[in-house]
């Protein structure tokens, strides 16, 4: 039923289809560059596209191809390496400070409003620049800024649940308030967490590229999307093209991801079945 309801929606069809051949060139990249990504050819730098270079080559003669294709192994990487922690976390703080409410709820609730007090780029630069700008660092920094999105949606979604006839008569019946959040809770959170993950990952995977752009993310000579839009920004008038490519493929992934994210969302709807 949820794949007839989904292929319905032409637009989040491309999208998944769209995101699946970035996804496998992101797994299988490695096997199918034809050169070595950090090989440097400095008579070949800034080289147009060509028979033996498809994307041409980037300013230290590297082939761009070859880099595209590793870079969507680490700028997609990042996006689940981000969503996954914060989502688990976030999942938790929500479902704790919704269902015991009070002091837990207090501090849970105030801890996220102090970090969505912050611009959630410019505390994830902030984590940056104190932990150091690496590619971990940055990812560490993402799912931060990215945890309180998920504990507030939560929260609200488990302070509906909690009324429910079925979790009185649980609680009637004498179960645990850790069986009741994780037979009764939990499972009817899974529908709107999906769909907020599936939209947070597109977030995600551009706030690390734009880490990566500043030099506070993913270092040289790393293949990254952000990065190596960084890098070919000095070439943007006399050679567009070491911007224009990378850029192309950030935001064809991102476009992909949020017409999935429409389409769950749609699809789980229950208003719309």
């Amino acid at each position: 039923m949820f794949w007839k309801r989904f292929k319905r929606d032409k637009s989040a069809l491309i999208g998944l289809i769209a995101a699946s051949i970035i996804l496998f060139l992101a797994i299988f990249g490695p096997l199918l560059a034809p050169y070595n990504p950090y090989e440097q050819d400095l008579a070949k730098r800034t080289q147009l596209p060509n028979k033996d270079n498809l994307l041409g080559r980037d300013a230290y003669g590297r082939d761009l191809f070859s880099r595209i294709l590793y870079g969507a192994r680490t700028t997609v990487m990042a996006g689940f390496f981000v969503i996954f922690p914060a989502m688990l976390i976030g999942t938790a703080l929500g479902v704790f400070a919704g269902y015991w409410g009070g002091l837990v709820d207090s501090i849970i609730m105030r801890s996220m409003d102090f970090l969505l007090a912050f611009p959630y780029f410019f505390l994830a630069i902030l984590i940056v620049a104190t932990l150091g700008p690496n590619l971990a660092n940055a990812i560490i920094a993402v799912i931060i800024t990215s945890i309180p999105q998920f504990a507030r949606v939560v929260k609200g979604a488990t302070l509906g649940l909690i009324k429910s006839q079925y979790i009185e008569a649980s609680k009637a019946m004498g179960s645990s308030d850790i069986r009741i959040i994780w037979e009764h809770i939990i499972p009817n959170l899974i529908g709107p967490i999906i769909v907020l993950a599936s939209v947070g990952i597109a977030h995600a995977v551009l706030a690390v590229a734009a880490l990566g752009f500043l030099g506070m993310g993913a270092q040289p000579p790393t293949a990254e999307w952000g990065l190596m839009l960084s890098e070919g920004r000095a070439f943007v008038y006399s050679d567009p093209h070491l911007t224009m490519i990378p850029g192309i493929f950030l935001a064809f992934y991102i476009l992909s991801v949020n017409l999935v994210g429409d389409g769950l969302r749609d699809t789980l709807d229950p208003r719309l079945k």
